[in-house]
């Protein structure tokens, strides 16, 4: 159970910086236009 809560968080993890880096590109491209 302890594992699994580990590989939750990890994943929780990676999508959360997955969305801010997509949310950095975004906000990238619009200032470069």
């Amino acid at each position: 159970m302890l594992e699994y809560t580990k590989l939750n968080v990890e994943y929780l993890g990676l999508r959360m910086l997955i969305m801010s880096q997509k949310r950095l590109k975004i906000s990238g491209y619009w200032n470069k236009r």
